[in-house]
Parts: C-alpha cells; structure tokens; sequence
C-alpha cells in the first residue's frame, strides 16, 4: 500500500503542504518542501536521498500528470521533457505554486521520517530561497 499527499509541517520552515509518500515497506517514500527544498527520501534498502534531489522528480510527475489525456501519454511524456530543460528552482517554484492551489490534506501531522537538529542545519547550510518568506 502507499499513500501520496500534501501535508504534514517541514521540519526547516515549518511549511504546512509537504509532499509525501509513505507505506509499505520497499516503496519510495518521501518527504519534500516546495517552499524551502527540504528533502528526504528512502526505499529503506538500498537509495536514500537528501534535499531537493529526493522528491524533485516525484514532483515532475506531478507537474506532468496534469496534462494526460485519457487515450494518450504524449502530453505527459512532452512535458517530462520540457520540465527537464528547467533549473531545479525553477520546477521547484512551480511545485510550490502548485502546492499554494492546493487543499491541505490532514493525513500527517509532521513527516514520515524523523529529523534530528543536525539534518535540519544540514539542509539549511545549502542556503535554498524560500518562497513564501516563513
């Protein structure tokens, strides 16, 4: 089972409209901030990822599947591609005006993994805009 959503608080700027996944185990499971980068994303095996590079191509995905049309993938796949050419701060401020439309949903009150302090500095020290100044 997995679960995909917009809630939980980010742990660096206390964001409320994380991206996240989260379920069975072997899953890829996030947790991502579009307004300041915060990352993280694991598969519990073999692939974690830390900052903008862990949820950033899971939120591609959700760029692009706002262009599928029923009979055909071709607007999906033309906008992968075009989404591609794009600095990661670029897609990153798409994401983030994509997460402002969207309704919070309530299904995580923090995130799926824990942080220490240290993870949080860590992701600080990249020194990543935030976009709506909290």
């Amino acid at each position: 089972m997995l679960t995909e959503t917009l809630s939980g608080k980010c742990p660096c700027c206390g964001y409320d409209k994380l991206l996240q996944r989260y379920g069975s185990l072997g899953y890829h499971l996030l947790d991502g901030c579009a307004n300041c980068g915060f990352g993280y994303s694991s598969n519990h095996y073999d692939d974690d990822d830390f900052g903008v590079g862990a949820w950033l191509p899971y939120a591609k995905h959700i760029l692009s599947c706002q262009y599928i049309e029923p009979e055909t993938d071709e607007f999906y796949e033309r906008s992968m591609v075009e989404l591609n050419k794009l600095s990661d701060e670029e897609v990153r401020r798409m994401v983030f005006e994509w997460c402002e439309k969207q309704e919070r949903a309530d299904d995580v009150d923090t995130t799926i993994f824990t942080y220490t302090d240290e993870d949080v500095e860590k992701h600080k020290a990249f020194g990543l805009p935030v976009f709506n100044g909290t």
